[in-house]
């Protein structure tokens, strides 16, 4: 993570520029630097893709030139990468056990482009990562549902293939029932 202070002192916009003072209202030059602080500090906390860090600077009413401003400024200096963001957040997806599917569910959820997702969807699953996913769900969930019944597994293995995505001819080659 970065540090929102710092980066604003390097990167031309002092920390005061983060909260909107009643004097600055109106002016446009201050407008683009509340919204780069504003910007900045949303990559602090959570890393962010251009799609996603557009709406959250929408919900707190920039102005499109704005934010056009602040997201061509932070992606010309390399801290807004949608390919990167998208590579991180799949492998997030598989480590949390996610299928192919988990993962594009969550490409959506974080905006990230669908083209994009698609694309890291499927280097990720010529490297056999979704793949390793499944075989390691199917050995969580036997596990932890082996003192059930065949029935209450069944229920348990199909609630679960639908909430993390997996794909279930993948995750079959791993159970035993």
């Amino acid at each position: 993570m970065i540090d929102a202070r710092d980066f604003l002192r390097k990167h031309g916009a002092a920390a005061s520029d983060a909260a909107p003072s009643s004097s600055a209202v109106g002016k446009p030059d201050d407008e683009r630097q509340r919204c780069y602080a504003a910007a900045v500090k949303s990559l602090d906390a959570a890393g962010a893709n251009e799609n996603g860090l557009r709406r959250r600077l929408r919900r707190k009413a920039y102005s499109v030139q704005a934010i056009d401003d602040a997201v061509n400024r932070l992606t010309r200096l390399g801290f807004l990468n949608d390919e990167e963001y998208a590579e991180s957040l799949c492998r997030r997806c598989v480590r949390r056990r996610m299928g192919e599917q988990g993962f594009l569910r969550q490409c959506r959820a974080k905006g990230v482009d669908p083209a994009t997702a698609r694309r890291i969807a499927a280097e990720a699953s010529d490297q056999g990562l979704f793949e390793r996913s499944a075989e390691a769900f199917a050995t969580d969930l036997a596990s932890k549902t082996a003192a059930d019944d065949a029935q209450a597994r069944r229920r348990r293995l199909s609630s679960a293939i639908r909430a993390k995505g997996q794909d279930w001819v993948l995750v079959r080659k791993y159970l035993d029932f």
